[in-house]
Parts: C-alpha cells; structure tokens; sequence
C-alpha cells in the first residue's frame, strides 16, 4: 500500500512544551501499516514548494483525520494574529469539522491567548468533546481508544461521506431516542428538515449548506434545538 492510499492523519499542536506528546500519538499511529502520519516535528512530512504555513495548511485540509493537542503554550503568532495551530485548526474545520479529535493537556499553567484559544475549540455548542490526559503515557491510551472508535466508523463508512450526509447523520443520531419520524431532503442550497407530532401537525426546517459549511456545530444545535422544542410543546400542549 502507497502512501497515496493510506489513511492520513495529521498531529497538530505547539512543538517545544509537546514533543513527548506528539511522539506518544506518533507511537500509536505507526501500529497500524494502513496510516500514513503527517504534521511537523517529529513527523517532518514535506509539502515542496511552498512555505511551511501554506504546507501545514494544505495538510489540515487534506488529512482524513486531524488531531488537536492543547497544552499550556499558544505558540508562535503569525503574521495573520493567530498561532500557527489555531490556523491549522480552522483549516481542518472548514474542511471537515467531524474529522477533529481534541486532547487537552492538564497543565499548570496555561498562557492568556492559549486559554481563549482552548475556550473556541471547547465552546459548549460550538466546540468539540475533550479527552484530557497528565502525561505522555497516558495520552497514549486515551488517543488509541480514540482512534479505534474513529476507525470503526470510517469501516462503516461514515468518515468517507460528503459533510451534508455527516449533518444529516448527527441530526437524526441525536433525535433517535425520541421515535420520532424525521424526513429530510437536500437540494442544491439547503437541507430541510420535517418532523410530525401526534396531531399530524407538521414543522418544517431548512438550513443553508453555507452555513453548514461556516458554522457546523453551532447550525447542527440550532436545528436539533428547534426540532426538539416543537416537540416538547406539542407534548406538553397534548397533556
């Protein structure tokens, strides 16, 4: 199996304060032959002919699998007034928001521009679930769990669909306790979501693939939200 073919999952995080750390996921990735791990040291894969922003960009972008580690540093600020792993964050976001996994390290001390950078990844609606760890050793356990979740899905086939199918599948994942019949249709700008309560009383909901695209977590809570409130108050209402 070529490199081409393997699944690429890229490391991504401040270097100095997390080089144990990196290594330690870097461990675990070269256990499985069908993985090619790509990021910066120690990993050192080389994107030619471009700068190092623009190449850990392009990696962000393409990766299959991008792992986020927060540690107490920000790391260097670019030019742009970000670090260069928040960058490479929003990149793998606006690429595939489902394709982050988050792992934060318990540290004493943490700097201000890393503690609102922490905030945005973690943010309640918007940000992702964490799995902190203390050391090297146990991150190594933690991320090899992690990851064969991740993988079990992907077999399913689910890590390989287009987002709109992703949006769709998280919508009714969530809803699926209540037994409630949920239609949707995707059409060339949105996806409509419809859902019946016991008075065949019908609420319908669209939201625009941009904003799927912009703002993934914050338009798949808003549309569970509201699909959850019409059916509470027609509960209630029928009581």
């Amino acid at each position: 199996m070529g490199d081409a073919d393997k699944i690429k999952v890229m490391i991504s995080s401040t270097i100095i304060d997390l080089k144990d750390d990196r290594k330690a996921i870097l461990d675990v990735l070269r256990k499985y032959p069908f993985v090619h791990p790509i990021g910066a040291f120690p990993i050192l894969y080389p994107v030619p002919g471009v700068t190092p922003e623009i190449g850990t960009i392009q990696m962000a972008r393409d990766c299959d699998l991008f792992i986020l580690i927060l540690g107490g540093r920000y790391g260097y600020v670019t030019p742009h007034n970000k670090s260069a792993t928040e960058i490479e964050f929003e990149a793998a976001y606006f690429s595939d928001p489902t394709k982050i996994l988050v792992f934060v390290k318990d540290v004493p001390h943490i700097e201000p521009a890393q503690r609102v950078f922490i905030q945005k990844v973690l943010d309640y609606t918007r940000g992702y679930w964490k799995h902190k760890y203390k050391t090297p050793e146990e991150l190594k356990n933690i991320f090899e769990n992690a990851f064969n979740t991740w993988i079990s899905k992907r077999i399913h086939g689910y890590a390989s669909k287009p987002i709109e199918f992703k949006f769709v599948y998280l919508v009714l994942d969530a809803l699926s306790q209540y037994h409630v019949e949920i239609e949707y249709q995707v059409t060339k700008s949105d996806i409509g979501f419809s859902v019946k309560n016991n008075e065949k009383k019908e609420y319908v909901l669209y939201v625009s693939k941009d904003e799927i695209r912009q703002n993934f977590w914050r338009a798949l809570d808003e549309v569970v939200s509201k699909l959850l409130t019409f059916l509470y108050y027609s509960q209630i209402n029928n009581v």
